[in-house]
């Protein structure tokens, strides 16, 4: 969903591996409480949105799979 400028809710263990960079997208939650005051808080500008979007898809694909294969190729 970041590629959609969407913010993504999960727990700790679903950001595992993806670059802090992205954290304002992360929302992370544990308990019910958490997602709770996730959601009542969200409060991401669409310049904020477009921005990140940009930022993700460029690195998405400076870093995909595809490209680290075949640069080790």
């Amino acid at each position: 969903m970041f590629c959609l400028m969407t913010p993504v809710l999960g727990t700790p263990i679903a950001f595992e591996g993806i670059d802090k960079k992205f954290k304002k997208f992360m929302l992370e939650a544990e308990v019910l409480e958490d997602y709770i005051c996730c959601i009542n808080s969200l409060n991401i500008s669409l310049d904020d949105r477009k921005q990140f979007k940009e930022s993700f898809l460029e690195n998405y694909t400076e870093y995909s799979i595809v490209n680290f294969v075949t640069e080790k190729i």
